[in-house]
């Protein structure tokens, strides 16, 4: 008997304590940060440098907005973010944009991959699902959401620009 019992507190320790789907109206405290772009690189991402916040701890509170937009990934949350493990092919993260407003034909978009990881959303830090729901339909243009990912290749966050897909319901 003592062996499921102890199975039971072992796994009571190791699984995550999920949290109900957030609703339109509760209370969102969520951390603002500044994000600080430098040069492009040779491949034409924006570097940027992460300033301001509350070294990771809320420092304002909103609204969870209606929930209409979406991004069109999955993943998992952990202390850097949004770790990307799969991407709709439709999602706006599949064609990025490095500057604000519409690409011209010509201009190249790069995809995020698996690995990648989104750590900000319209300068909001994301530390949960919750966070990343808010982000994005609080944005002023979720046409235009300004996000920062993490490559998950070199740890290097780059800022772009992405179009959340508008859900009709």
């Amino acid at each position: 008997m003592r062996t499921p019992i102890a199975l039971a507190a072992i796994l009571s320790i190791a699984l995550p304590a999920y949290t109900s789907e957030p609703r339109e109206g509760d209370d969102v405290p969520h951390e603002v940060v500044t994000v600080k772009t430098l040069d492009p690189d040779s491949k034409g991402r924006v570097p940027v440098i992460i300033t301001g916040g509350a070294n990771g701890n809320p420092n304002r509170l909103g609204k969870m907005p209606k929930m209409r937009w979406k991004l069109g990934v999955g993943g998992t949350i952990d202390s850097e973010g949004f770790n990307i493990t799969d991407l709709d092919p439709t999602s706006g993260l599949a064609k990025m944009r490095m500057r604000k407003g519409k690409n011209d034909d010509d201009e190249p978009t790069l995809p995020a991959k698996k690995g990648d990881i989104i750590t900000h959303i319209d300068g909001i830090r994301i530390t949960n699902t919750t966070l990343l729901i808010f982000a994005v339909n609080s944005a002023n243009d979720p046409r235009e959401l300004p996000i920062v990912l993490k490559d998950g290749d070199t740890g290097k966050p780059y800022l772009f620009y992405v179009t959340a897909r508008k859900e009709l319901k």
